[in-house]
C-alpha cells in the first residue's frame, strides 16, 4: 500500500502513537456507498463504535448522513460535532430508564432489543412516537453462515415481534435493525439475515 504524502507530512508532525486520517476519503467512500444503494428511501448511519473522533463525525454530519450510537457518550460527542438529533440512531443493550428519558428529550430515534425495553419506553414516551426494533435473526460470529444460537440472545426473536407490536399504546414500531457480527466479509451473509 502507498501512503499519499499529504498522509506522510501530517503523520510525521504528531512526537506520539496516533491516528492521521484524510476527511476527503471519508467523503469519496461515504459518495460510493450513496451511489452503490440507489433507493430513494434510504438513511446511512455510521457506527460512532467504530470512530468517534469529532472530525470525522463532523465530516459525516457535514454529508448529510447520520451516525448510530450506543452510549450517552457518543451521543454527547455526535451532537457536538453537528450531528443533527433527527441523523442518530440509539440503540444500546441494557439502556435504563433515564437513557431512554435522554432519547425522548433530545429527540433522537431509539432502536430497542427487548420486550422490557419496549414495555419501559412505552410507559413513558408521548403517543405515536416512533422507534426501530433491534429482531435476532441469527449471528455469524462463529462462522460465514447465519445460525441461531441459544447463547446469541441479541434482540427479539421473530415469533415475538407481533406480541410486542400488539402490546404497546404509544410506540409506533417504523424500522428493524438486525446485529450479525461483526468482520462479515461476504454480503450474501447480510442479505440472509434480511
Amino acid at each position: 500500500m502507498i501512503i499519499p504524502p499529504h498522509v506522510l507530512s501530517a503523520a510525521r508532525q504528531i512526537d506520539t502513537a496516533g491516528y492521521v486520517y484524510d476527511l476527503d476519503i471519508l467523503r469519496s467512500r461515504l459518495s460510493q456507498i450513496e451511489d452503490a444503494l440507489p433507493l430513494k428511501r434510504k438513511h446511512i448511519h455510521f457506527a460512532t463504535m467504530a470512530n468517534d473522533h469529532t472530525n470525522v463525525l463532523a465530516t459525516i454530519a457535514e454529508t448529510g448522513h447520520g451516525v448510530f450510537v450506543n452510549s450517552p457518550l457518543h451521543l454527547r460527542l455526535a451532537l457536538s460535532s453537528g450531528v443533527a438529533a433527527k441523523q442518530i440512531i440509539y440503540a444500546a443493550s441494557n439502556m435504563s430508564g433515564s437513557e431512554m428519558r435522554m432519547c425522548l428529550n433530545v429527540g433522537v430515534h431509539l432502536v430497542l432489543d427487548s420486550a422490557g425495553q419496549v414495555a419501559s419506553l412505552d410507559a413513558i414516551a408521548p403517543t405515536n412516537t416512533p422507534v426501530g426494533i433491534r429482531v435476532n435473526a441469527g449471528s455469524a460470529i462463529e462462522g460465514p453462515s447465519l445460525a441461531l444460537e441459544a447463547s446469541y440472545r441479541f434482540g427479539l426473536l421473530a415469533d415475538e415481534v407481533d406480541a410486542v407490536q400488539r402490546s404497546t399504546r404509544n410506540l409506533r414500531i417504523t424500522g428493524v435493525h438486525c446485529y450479525f457480527g461483526t468482520d462479515i466479509l461476504d454480503p450474501r451473509t447480510l442479505l440472509d439475515g434480511l
